[in-house]
């Protein structure tokens, strides 16, 4: 439970953000090895997309049943994961909201002031956020991280194409199907095991937290190669990004972390929804805007500099976090 404010703990918090900078520094050199061998043409950009796939279709779907399944379920843990899931619904809908204003102050028009809004509110939830999470707080702390990417996957798949396909006058008639994909019928697979009582067989659970474990690095070399792709010429005069690093990279997280404080919410869950809030703009949003003709630029841009932003809001959030739990 919460102790507001709690500046007492000091040895555990030393450990605590400890963790997360050893964590943040191994994460951001697998992404520099990423980002050199495109740079260097050691390997082709467009291997990424085979990358992907192999992340999303196999060692994520992996990692999420192994490690869920050797999660206890409880009535506690299943009513934290609604409040996470709610919170975060609320969080991102309200980052939104204060980003597309932002938006509309900055100048910024038509499909840039729509990425803008859009990648100020959602996060990269899993790449980035699955591996962190699962180093700090385990398989507790991976299960709400797949509930707080739900929350997102949701509000993305549905607010976040209808806004997309407004901007390009087409329509996002198959957005509801991408929410049934490889990692959340991983997800519903664990979760029935877990309300059955089941097991895999200690053989078979090895061999897939061994395929899963690989999730990691594997992303972390695609997030290096993505941004090797991205040009920055002229990145420094877009102001609307920097703006948002400030809110949703700090600002937000900071806030949360003082409401949350408040409620008594059980602190691994109310640590994974600050963390994954957070987290830097997403790859998905700069996928989307190519599809609907949306100002990829700008998306890409937004990606590469909220990443490189995260590699210190991060720790910092997590920092003040431990203060204040």
């Amino acid at each position: 439970m919460a102790v507001w404010p709690h500046f007492t703990d000091v040895g555990r918090d030393s450990v605590g953000f400890d963790v997360i900078v050893r964590q943040i520094v191994m994460l951001a050199i697998a992404i520099a090895v990423g980002f050199a061998a495109v740079k260097t043409r050691y390997l082709e950009a467009d291997i990424r997309s085979a990358l992907s796939r192999v992340i999303v279709r196999i060692t994520l779907p992996c990692l999420i049943v192994a490690s869920l399944t050797g999660t206890e379920l409880s009535a506690q843990l299943l009513q934290n994961a609604l409040i996470v899931y709610g919170v975060a619904l609320a969080g991102m809908a309200l980052l939104y909201g204060i980003n597309y204003a932002v938006g509309k102050l900055l100048g910024l028009v038509g499909p840039t002031h729509t990425i803008h809004a859009l990648a100020s509110s959602f996060g990269n939830v899993s790449f980035l956020g699955y591996p962190l999470l699962l180093a700090l707080f385990g398989e507790t702390g991976l299960f709400y991280g797949v509930v707080f990417t739900f929350a997102n996957d949701t509000l993305l798949w549905t607010f976040g194409v209808f806004v997309l396909s407004r901007d390009s006058g087409m329509r996002g008639k198959k957005a509801l199907k991408n929410l049934i994909n490889p990692s959340t019928v991983s997800f519903a697979l664990a979760i029935l095991m877990l309300v059955l009582r089941l097991r895999f067989p200690p053989v078979i659970h090895e061999t897939l937290q061994g395929i899963g474990d690989l999730t990691t690095y594997l992303s972390m070399l695609f997030i290096g190669m993505t941004l090797a792709t991205i040009p920055l010429r002229n990145i420094y005069r877009k102001y609307g990004i920097y703006v948002s690093v400030a809110i949703k990279m700090l600002l937000a997280p900071i806030g949360l972390i003082l409401l949350l404080g408040l409620t008594g919410l059980d602190e691994t869950a109310a640590a994974v929804i600050v963390l994954e809030l957070a987290m830097p703009a997403p790859t998905m949003v700069s996928i989307l805007a190519h599809e609907y003709h949306s100002d990829t630029q700008y998306a890409a841009e937004f990606m590469f500099v909220t990443t490189i932003a995260s590699l210190a809001t991060l720790p910092l959030c997590y920092y003040l976090f431990t203060l204040w739990f």
